[in-house]
């Protein structure tokens, strides 16, 4: 049986979790006429065709080749694009964070090195002060 263009995308929006009324808002038309769209025997229009195709991340070929009846390998195919995109992000996400560690630990490295300077700075001024009996008189 030859599953007519509405089906198919009816089919893919729903692997994609998406609501009748989420697709439509993002085309821009009523959702009444975008079940119309799904549920009509009649193709498509090209202008909407190109837009669904762009907010289900996949081609105009991949839709109107999509095989109903092979509904495993297509959701494999839907989602796996999304679990590729999203292991993606995560990792570019932990890239920054780390990168962002790296610096941190960077300028803690800097503080630390001037902090002991001060240190050895003020311990030479007291010792200074002890050698010369002038203790209460300390200037840091």
């Amino acid at each position: 049986m030859k599953h007519s263009l509405g089906q198919k995308i009816r089919k893919i929006r729903e692997i994609k979790g998406l609501s009748q009324q989420y697709v439509a808002r993002k085309l821009r038309i009523s959702q009444e006429y975008y079940s119309y769209l799904e549920n009509k025997k009649k193709e498509i229009p090209e202008e909407y065709l190109g837009k669904l195709a762009g907010l289900f991340d996949v081609s105009i070929d991949f839709i109107k080749n999509f095989d109903l009846n092979d509904i495993i390998t297509n959701t494999m195919t839907l989602t796996g694009q999304q679990d590729i995109k999203i292991e993606a992000d995560f990792f570019m996400a932990q890239k920054r964070t780390l990168l962002a560690y790296l610096e941190t630990i960077s300028f803690l490295k800097e503080k630390i090195i001037y902090l002991e300077t001060q240190m050895q700075a003020c311990h030479e001024a007291i010792l200074m002060q002890e050698n010369t009996g002038n203790v209460g008189n300390i200037k840091m």
